[in-house]
């Protein structure tokens, strides 16, 4: 609410000067309203441009050069991972549907012939989707002539099969497109970048080398990371 309260300047190190109550009371209720807004609005920006790597989602290259790097934590003097004495959790085993066994043929040390069948396997369960395998169903539709008046019926369609795929495929369909069209601007960039144009720097928070041609190492920023399949190389390019 306006009256003696001060919000910091974060860079100009100056607080706006007070605002006496009785001054604010006598602007119109828009005018407060107005005022209100801009004070809101004012200390919404002043909190964003005091975030950084250590106090928001932001990377490093974001941060201003002032700024102190956090200190390190102390090691505790653990290892990493699970401490001893834990209960150990692992994934569960399905039934399963085949299983392969596998046996040594021979010894790989005199190479004398194996044979037999270990009471307490080592097993190694690797969990698949079955294969997704279009199912069709198909609507006869019979067209029948009536015996009195010769007049020949046939019977309108479902409303579930007025195109030709199913809610769950349509459903699927939208899902990839969805997701083309999501990927599609670092498609393009990653291309611009193969064919020697200018590319969009990611955040990596490593230096950018200002000579031209690909720089090797930490400097590198000129790699354009694309998930999905290979990006078609075009003819000409280096």
């Amino acid at each position: 609410m306006a009256g003696f309260r001060r919000v910091p300047y974060l860079f100009s190190g100056m607080t706006p000067p007070p605002l006496p109550p009785d001054v604010f009371g006598a602007r119109p209720p828009a005018v407060q309203a107005y005022i209100r807004y801009l004070e809101a609005r004012l200390a919404d920006l002043e909190a964003r441009l005091g975030q950084n790597s250590t106090s928001s989602s932001k990377p490093p290259s974001c941060d201003p050069p002032y700024l102190k790097p956090a200190p390190s934590k102390a090691s505790s003097g653990k290892r990493k991972g699970g401490q001893p004495g834990r209960p150990k959790r692992s994934r569960p085993d399905l039934p399963a549907g085949t299983v392969i066994a596998l046996r040594p043929s021979a010894c790989d040390r005199c190479a004398n012939v194996l044979s037999g069948d270990d009471a307490q396997p080592l097993r190694h369960q690797v969990v698949e989707l079955p294969p997704v395998r279009p199912v069709g169903t198909e609507y006869r539709r019979h067209r029948l002539a009536c015996p009195s008046c010769g007049r020949i019926r046939c019977p309108a369609r479902p409303a579930e099969v007025r195109g030709g795929y199913g809610p769950r495929v349509q459903a699927v369909c939208a899902l990839q497109y969805r997701t083309a069209t999501a990927l599609e601007p670092i498609a393009e960039e990653a291309r611009a970048h193969i064919a020697g144009k200018p590319a969009n720097a990611d955040e990596t928070g490593w230096r950018e080398r200002p000579q031209a041609g690909l720089a090797v190492g930490r400097g590198d920023r000129s790699r354009v990371r694309v998930p999905g399949p290979p990006v078609p190389r075009p003819q000409g390019a280096g």
